[in-house]
Formats: C-alpha cells, sequence, structure tokens
C-alpha cells in the first residue's frame, strides 16, 4: 500500500523485509528446477489475430491489447473459452502465431518449436485466416500432425487487397483439404484429442493447477493447490514412471510417492492442502530414497487452545499501543484507536496444559486465519514462520510438555499506516518520476477506506500427529 499501485518495495522498510527470506528460499527452490528444464507440451493453439483485428470497432483502431480490459478482445472470444477449457481439463498447451507456424519442424509425428515437440494444434473457431497459414496447416496435417478445427473452416481471408482472387483460392484450398481428409473439423475438441492419444492429466480433476516439464529422461510437475479444497488420494499422471519423487519446495522435505502403474500412465498418491504446492519428478528408474510419509492428524484429539491471550505490541508504528488481553482471537483493529491503524509487530502469548499421555508427541498447529505472518516459538523453541496459506506447522516430538508456553509473533500489512498518514494529512507520496496514483489514475487518498484485518483471526488449533 506505501508505494504507486503497478509498483512495490522490499527494502528494509517493507513490512515483509524480515519475512523475504523465507519466500527468496520458496522461490529459489522452485526456479532451480524449473528453470533448468524444458517445457513439455502436448498441444499448439492458434492465436487467430486476424479474427481479433475484425471485430474491432472502426472507432477505436488500432486495437490495442490492453490487460485492463481483456475480456473484450480474448478471454469471451471462441479462443479464449478454449484455453479456458483446455486448462480447466487438464491439458498441456502453448500457442502459437501465423509467422511461427512458417518456423515448425516436423520429426517422428512430432511439430517441433525450438527445444519443444508439440502433438497436435488446434484451431478455435475463427471466421477469418490468411491464405499461407492454412496451406501451412493442411501441409502439417499431411505430414501426420493432427490439425483440429473447431466447428468449421475459415470462412473468409482478412483484408481487402485483391480480396476476390484471395477469396477464390480460399474456396479452391478449402475443397482440397476436404478431399485430402487429413485436416479434422469437430466441435468434440476432447474427443479428438483422446483419438490422437494425448489424455488430460488427472491433477485437474483433483482441483490441482499445474506445470509440466522435462529434464532429460525425466518428466517434471509443478503441482499448486490453489483451490479452498484438500487434495487426497490416487491421481493419474500421463507418463509412465518406475519411480515419481515428491519434494517441498516449502521445506526441502523430499520422498518417494507410493506409485502405481496407470491406465494411460502413472497413478501416485498425493495429498495437498488448499496453499501447498510440490514438484513431482517421473523418472524411468527405481527410486533410491526414502518413501514420502503422511502424518495422519488424530483429528478425535484435536485441542482448541484456550484462555486468554496476552497482545503485546513490540514494533510498528504510528505508535505502539498498550498491551491488551482477549478472551477471543479477532482483528486487533478492533480493539480500539491505538490499535486501529497500527501496523507492525504484535506478540501473541497464552499457556495451555496437555494431558501427561500426550506429552512429547508430534503435533499439527494450525494457526488458522493469520493476517498476515506468524513467527511460532513453543517454550522458548523457534518452530518456524509460516508466512502463506495453509498457516499449519508441524511441532517435532519432544517440543511438547505437560505445562507449555505458546508464542506467535504476528505482522501485519502497511496499509492501516497509510490510512493513518493520509488522515493526518502527512505528505508521503513524493516520488522523482511518477505523482502517487489509484490504479484509475487519480489522485491516491486512503484516508476513507477501512483498516485491514490483522493479528489472529479464528481459533489456534492442536492436533496429534500419528
Amino acid at each position: 500500500g506505501r508505494l504507486f499501485y503497478a509498483s512495490t518495495n522490499f527494502g528494509p522498510l517493507s513490512h515483509f523485509w524480515n519475512e523475504l527470506p523465507a519466500l527468496n528460499r520458496y522461490i529459489a527452490n522452485c526456479q532451480h528446477i524449473l528453470q533448468n528444464s524444458s517445457p513439455d507440451n502436448d498441444i499448439l493453439v492458434y492465436f487467430p489475430i486476424h479474427d481479433v483485428w475484425a471485430r474491432t470497432d472502426s472507432r477505436t483502431l488500432p486495437r490495442m491489447f490492453g490487460v485492463h480490459h481483456a475480456y473484450e478482445w480474448l478471454m469471451d472470444s471462441p479462443f479464449g473459452v478454449m484455453i479456458k477449457d483446455l486448462w480447466s481439463s487438464g491439458y498441456t498447451f502453448d500457442y502459437i502465431s501465423d509467422l511461427k507456424l512458417e518456423e515448425l519442424t516436423v520429426r517422428k509425428e512430432k511439430v517441433l518449436a525450438g527445444n519443444s515437440s508439440y502433438r497436435a494444434i488446434l484451431i478455435p473457431d475463427c471466421k477469418t485466416m490468411p491464405l499461407h497459414t492454412l496451406e501451412r496447416l493442411h501441409e502439417l496435417a499431411r505430414k501426420g500432425i493432427p490439425v483440429i478445427f473447431e466447428k468449421d473452416l475459415p470462412e473468409d481471408v482478412p483484408g481487402l487487397h485483391q480480396l476476390d482472387e484471395r477469396r477464390k483460392k480460399l474456396s479452391k484450398l478449402k475443397a482440397g483439404m476436404a478431399r485430402s481428409g487429413k485436416i479434422r473439423v469437430s466441435t468434440g475438441i476432447n474427443k479428438e484429442l483422446l483419438n490422437s492419444g494425448i489424455v488430460a492429466e488427472g491433477l485437474s480433476e483433483k482441483g490441482v493447477s499445474f506445470i509440466r516439464k522435462k529434464s532429460g529422461d525425466q518428466t517434471l510437475y509443478f503441482a499448486a493447490n490453489l483451490s479452498a479444497s484438500a487434495c487426497a488420494g490416487w491421481i493419474p499422471l500421463s507418463v509412465p514412471a518406475e519411480s515419481v519423487e515428491i519434494y517441498d519446495p516449502m521445506t526441502g522435505g523430499k520422498g518417494s510417492a507410493r506409485a502405481r502403474p496407470g491406465e494411460n500412465g502413472t497413478d501416485i498418491y498425493l495429498r495437498l492442502a488448499p496453499g501447498e504446492s510440490r514438484i513431482l519428478t517421473c523418472s524411468p528408474t527405481e527410486s533410491e530414497i526414502e518413501p514420502w510419509s503422511y502424518s495422519e492428524p488424530d483429528e478425535s484429539k484435536r485441542i482448541r487452545l484456550p484462555g486468554k491471550w496476552l497482545l503485546t505490541p513490540v514494533d510498528g508504528a504510528p505508535q505502539l499501543p498498550e498491551p491488551e488481553e482477549i478472551e477471543e482471537l479477532h482483528s486487533w483493529t478492533s480493539l480500539g484507536k491505538a490499535w486501529e491503524t497500527f501496523s507492525g509487530t504484535v506478540v501473541y502469548s497464552t499457556s495451555f496444559q496437555l494431558p501427561a499421555t500426550d506429552a512429547g508427541k508430534a503435533f499439527l498447529l494450525d494457526l488458522g486465519d493469520v493476517r498476515e505472518t506468524g513467527r511460532v516459538r513453543i517454550n522458548g523453541q523457534d518452530i518456524g514462520l509460516s508466512w502463506s496459506v495453509p498457516f499449519k506447522l508441524s511441532i517435532p516430538r519432544g517440543i511438547l510438555e505437560e505445562s507449555n508456553t505458546l508464542e506467535i509473533e504476528v505482522r501485519n500489512l502497511s496499509f492501516n499506516r497509510v490510512i493513518d498518514l493520509d488522515r493526518k494529512g502527512v505528505p508521503w507520496k513524493n516520488f522523482h518520476e511518477i505523482n502517487f496514483v489509484n490504479i484509475k489514475y487519480e489522485p491516491y487518498d486512503a484516508s476513507g477506506a477501512e483498516p485491514m484485518p490483522s493479528g489472529l483471526l479464528k481459533p489456534v488449533i492442536l492436533t496429534p500427529l500419528n
């Protein structure tokens, strides 16, 4: 909230400065693998740029491909509908333009584009297409590449130059394509892909988003559960593998997945809570690492931490409020004037008892709804920083005792501080290169904004792990 809306600041004054190493470590763990591998997508989807231009209102020429109005030219078009359907169905694809089609080569019934190979080309329902593009698609089809048109072949050519002559050539070309029988025209794209031996990835059926890549003889999946529901069960992957390694880029933990031969590849057992991500490495050889183990929370013994919480501000602005004791967890912005626009760090502390039979066991600590980060200490020992959903930390064996103290150092956003500055008329929006504006490029003023919820907003839960 402190900068021009399209900018950010991870300097020492940022509220996220102390947590930045954790974010950087996660990014580095992911990118070390993703940047040292190549795309592994099955499909090329043609982008019908000439249809976009043909739909342009003459009063607004030329068509500007702005990110703020993508639905006008992209997402609601047949192309946009197709790629959304492919994505939600679990297909892997890239995009291809008229010019890039000319650069494709064919080898072993695949089209090659740079270091990537593809097994089919899809053309969304489009009305206009250049002659040379249609000729190129026909040529690729004759070489054995599945070229699938949605609904129908294009009905016209773009532009006005030698229009009648080009329309005659288009009709002749379409007639020749029909006689050759190499081009497919269908309203059932998924069925056509299946007939071509291209299967969707089962990760999507479980609500898991993914990227598929290749590294040598290994196939990699970066899988992230961006849904609100947990994923748990056997998931079919489209590639055959002797072993599948699971890697957690958040913790660095790894292990060999439970795997079995699948109908079209390999099935693995996978659990992902909302917000969690894993990298799956499918190998043609057996794994030599330990099996990946899942801890099973014993929900019958879950403990909602009782008693009072002491909130002690330790760092922040505009001033440190007085410590406050509360019975139920809720946003600290409701604790009074000094708390309403406070931006900084607050230590939540409490104590609790465990049955003697549970002392020393491993537990799962669920912090609930954290705004925005929480660093946990139990009995003076650092358990870790929770900075993203699902805001859960594993407590190793030997940490918890019969009598315990819990401290959670919570840090909120800077936005509440910005509200306070604007309410007081304090000038803070002086920039060398641009005046500070909102997303509508109007003068920015946060004085009337509602403070962002801050702190721990839901009960903290302890659950024994089996």
